[in-house]
């Protein structure tokens, strides 16, 4: 679908993207660290200390006079906290949480002692403080990984690697090069191995993907990387019926959801503000529980907005649902994260931490990963028409019938 031009006013807020203000917008929306399971359901885990017992602590003494080797670096070492890093790529500063996503890979230590790892396709170095270095041996069985079950990706993702993934989020149809039940490595998403050496390898030569079972053919999951500025094919009164499918399956009354009816609301104001209503619904149904969380609950807040993980009591108070959504649109999406003149823009769709709304608003990894396993809920209960599929070839599954064979637009997919 084309592209609309937003016509929202500029939002007000922070103007400076210094390391020091960088912060999740949202730490703990939900006031509990979750994981989801594959119909959607969103679920409390606890909130524990993940260090792997017998590790190194920071990794200087013994890792710091080799070269890099087949480790895994622990993010979840003190429990649900935001963790800095340096993104290689662009010098920035970002942040992640350790207790949404506990392992990345371990790309080396460089001479003044920062550890180099891989995460939601982000580069970046960390204080060895920070994190934990790990023997893969140790934690193989542990460690976040793909597979496919009825011919839908799943990302199964380690938030405590003393235990195996407790999260499985839907990346949507399956490339053809995956093949059913086997586990697949991957810290980018769009390169897939079976041999998590493998991996290793080709990250720290810097030659990511080159032997990758899709080599040269990397997969885009397609609503997580879909232009936010595109419009969904569904009416307002089809968003509720929908919605109201989509909660039942995952076990919830619509009756106890404030997202329930709001379907008119955001399609409304995705015609003005031109920020796509299905995948702002995802966001909001990752954001607030399914619309039952306690600040969605008693502030109208379904998006979590201002909700620092230090003061969840101060999160913005909306005298609607129906406010909540127009500010969320108009203001954080038009006017801030997709608007290309804002600091906090880094890509028009959701992206992880190397591109898009993720890296500044979520210090969870998967955040936009989340957002799109909604999304690619509630098409599949409407019958996917925001989907038009792709040509198998291009490995992102096969194309449904009567729709037309398309990619996602060329400017929404970050380069590798």
């Amino acid at each position: 679908l084309p592209g609309m031009t937003s016509v929202a006013a500029g939002a007000e807020g922070e103007t400076d993207a210094s390391a020091g203000e960088l912060q999740d917008e949202n730490v703990q929306r939900l006031e509990e660290v979750t994981a989801m399971d594959e119909d959607g359901s969103i679920y409390e885990i606890d909130d524990t200390d993940g260090t792997v017992d017998g590790a190194e602590s920071n990794g200087i003494s013994t890792f710091a006079l080799r070269m890099a080797s087949v480790q895994v670096v622990n993010f979840n070492k003190n429990g649900s906290t935001v963790t800095y890093y340096t993104d290689e790529i662009n010098g920035g500063t970002g942040y992640t949480n350790g207790a949404y996503g506990a392992d990345a890979a371990y790309l080396g230590t460089t001479s003044d002692g920062r550890i180099r790892f891989m995460l939601s396709g982000v580069t970046g170095s960390v204080n060895a403080s920070d994190v934990q270095l790990v023997d893969y041996d140790t934690v193989a069985d542990n460690v976040s990984y793909y597979q496919v079950s009825g011919g839908k990706l799943y990302h199964y993702i380690s938030q405590n690697l003393n235990n195996a993934p407790s999260s499985s989020i839907n990346n949507g149809p399956a490339p053809a090069y995956l093949s059913e039940s086997v586990k697949y490595y991957s810290y980018d998403g769009h390169y897939f191995y079976t041999d998590y050496s493998v991996m290793l390898s080709d990250y720290q030569t810097g030659s990511n993907g080159i032997s990758a079972v899709n080599a040269g053919n990397p997969f885009y999951n397609y609503f997580q990387f879909l232009n936010m500025t595109t419009s969904t094919a569904y009416s307002g009164e089809e968003l509720n019926s929908i919605l109201n499918t989509a909660m039942t399956n995952a076990g919830i009354d619509p009756g106890s959801s404030k997202l329930t009816g709001t379907g008119n609301s955001f399609v409304n104001y995705q015609n003005t503000y031109s920020v796509n209503a299905l995948l702002s619904l995802g966001i909001a149904i990752n954001e607030s529980g399914w619309g039952r969380s306690n600040i969605c609950m008693t502030k109208n807040n379904i998006f979590g907005l201002n909700a620092a993980d230090s003061a969840t009591e101060n999160a913005d108070t909306f005298a609607s649902i129906d406010t909540c959504i127009r500010d969320f649109m108009a203001n954080w999406m038009a006017g801030g994260y997709l608007d290309s003149s804002d600091w906090r823009n880094n890509g028009e769709y959701l992206g992880s931490k190397a591109g898009g709304i993720n890296v500044r608003y979520a210090s969870d990894p998967y955040w936009g990963e989340k957002a799109a396993a909604h999304a690619w809920n509630l098409d599949t209960v409407g019958g996917s028409w925001d989907y038009p599929g792709t040509d198998s070839t291009e490995g992102t599954g096969s194309t449904p019938a009567d729709e037309p064979a398309v990619t996602p637009p060329e400017d929404t997919t970050p380069p590798i």
